[in-house]
């Protein structure tokens, strides 16, 4: 099979290796989509302490094509979406369905390649109404899921979220679905502020043409928002969400910053705005849910660049630019 290993920067090989072969327990994924992760993109930026070479993409679905010697054999055909790593399985995390916390052991098989081998129980079947390309945006949904189910969204909350790719804009449809009225979003990319708008945004607000801090001060009558979220990984962003955050506001950690990244902001803004910052880190407890939800999200339009293997190179850098909402990786050519 094909399969693209990352070498640093933006330098990637496609190689042929051995077809992945089913343990017990295990199953084989012909992958059809994978996308791109902005953590991801900070490695091919030299961002993110993650050492090179390996085979990267965590976001993906496929339909099953091989199974153990001691999983059903229905389960081959299956269309399913991948937890994109795997820990002991034995510990009290991984039985709490928090695997990707396990501290024992973390596995993680890399999605850019033509099949991918995995435990069967992180295999999930797709709920009906949802198809195989938007099934691969259910990991970064449950990461933003995850940092919701933190806390209790405030009655009636105005929230603002910074950054309208698929983080941001699924922070926005659970906060809404969790009880926030109004949706103020900033992106200085056109299109996502369009598509922010037709998801649900009541205010959008281009920060290249406007203070974002000023322009949620006039939105909000000078208070500043319920609750927050900074889904771009950005220190200087999390700077204006703090800014932008009312008075006992939730401010929350979307997006990853880059290794070493520090915050441009004196700490005592937040002791004078009382605030609660949280973070999510991947998708916690939070993955079956947010795969129950996505039929209901109508994230359908998020896909919005679908590169075959051999591009994954200039995946990376239309991703990095800001095309689109999420841009795909296609290693079978489907």
């Amino acid at each position: 099979m094909k399969i693209a290993h990352w070498h640093g920067g933006t330098k990637f090989t496609v190689d042929e290796v051995p077809d992945p072969v089913a343990a017990p327990g295990q199953v084989v994924v012909r992958v059809h989509t994978v996308g791109l992760c902005g953590t991801e993109i900070h490695m091919t930026q030299r961002q993110a302490e993650i050492s090179p070479p390996r085979v990267i993409g965590h976001e993906y679905s496929g339909a099953i094509v091989e199974v153990g010697p001691d999983v059903e054999r229905s389960r081959i055909g299956q269309r399913v979406v991948c937890e994109p790593s795997y820990g002991c399985g034995k510990c009290e995390t991984c039985g709490l369905g928090a695997e990707s916390e396990c501290t024992v052991s973390q596995v993680r098989p890399g999605g850019f390649a033509e099949y991918a081998v995995m435990p069967s129980r992180t295999a999930h079947t797709l709920p009906d109404g949802l198809d195989i390309e938007t099934a691969a945006m259910t990991e970064p949904a449950s990461c933003s899921l995850s940092g919701l189910e933190m806390f209790e969204m405030p009655r009636d909350a105005t929230i603002l979220v910074i950054g309208a790719g698929l983080l941001g804009i699924t922070s926005m449809l659970f906060a809404l679905r969790r009880g926030a009225v109004r949706a103020i979003v900033s992106d200085p990319v056109a299109h996502r502020r369009e598509f922010a708008g037709k998801m649900g945004a009541g205010t959008l607000i281009d920060p290249m043409s406007a203070d974002l801090r000023e322009a949620v001060a006039e939105a909000t009558g000078g208070l500043g928002v319920h609750v927050s979220f900074e889904a771009v990984g950005a220190p200087e962003l999390l700077a204006d969400a703090i800014m932008s955050t009312r008075k006992r506001g939730r401010v929350q950690m979307v997006g990853v910053s880059p290794a070493g990244g520090k915050l441009p902001l004196a700490v005592v803004e937040i002791h004078r705005r009382q605030l609660t910052i949280g973070a999510a880190m991947s998708r916690g407890f939070a993955f079956n849910r947010a795969l129950a939800a996505m039929p209901e999200l109508g994230l359908e339009a998020a896909a919005t660049t679908r590169y075959p293997l051999e591009r994954v190179g200039d995946a990376f850098q239309a991703a990095a630019r800001g095309d689109g909402i999420r841009t795909v990786i296609a290693p079978n050519g489907d």
